[in-house]
């Protein structure tokens, strides 16, 4: 474990994850939200985003759903003079990736090689984070637009072993206790 990287697992963080293993534009690799559009049929908002390119192939999206700690919370120094204390606990994130477009259902499918794809392995270990080999379940629905036309997306479950860390800016907490008996006293 390397603390001290400080490089948060968030939705920044991940789009930019995403669209590397992917190889995607970052405009096409969003957080998932309700009621959204098909950039594929966004004129207006592709020319804003990528001027006088052609409509994406394909676009991601995505949430992390939910994440749960492994183990308490616990200190580790790293390696600066003098050592700082960093607060790190291991977690599992639960996300799901939604996509749409000519390469989906492809992209959709890789999903469950990762667990063997160096680049996908290079980006999780920025956070000191490995993907679970329960990861790669695909769910094809249908992606409604408003009412407009409907297209296929692949929705893909991808589970993440890694560490969350924070600067704690304080000294050990230097035993407490010893066998019940109060330090100091």
């Amino acid at each position: 474990m390397s603390v001290g990287a400080m490089i948060v697992l968030n939705e920044t963080t991940l789009a930019g994850m995403f669209a590397a293993i992917l190889n995607l534009p970052q405009a096409y690799v969003v957080p998932k939200q309700g009621n959204w559009w098909n950039p594929q049929d966004s004129a207006a908002l592709l020319m804003a985003v990528l001027p006088g390119s052609q409509r994406p192939q394909t676009w991601c999206a995505f949430a992390l759903e939910d994440e749960t700690p492994l183990d308490i919370a616990h200190y580790v120094q790293d390696g600066a003079t003098p050592p700082n204390n960093w607060s790190v606990q291991h977690k599992i994130a639960n996300l799901v990736l939604q996509f749409v477009g000519t390469n989906a259902m492809a992209l959709a499918s890789s999903i469950g090689q990762w667990t063997n794809n160096a680049l996908a392995q290079a980006q999780f270990a920025l956070v000191d984070g490995r993907v679970c080999a329960s990861s790669g379940r695909v769910r094809a629905t249908d992606f409604l637009q408003e009412g407009e036309n409907t297209v296929k997306s692949y929705n893909v479950a991808l589970r993440v072993i890694y560490a969350g860390e924070i600067p704690t800016g304080q000294d050990y907490l230097t035993g407490a206790t010893l066998q019940g008996v109060i330090a100091g006293t």
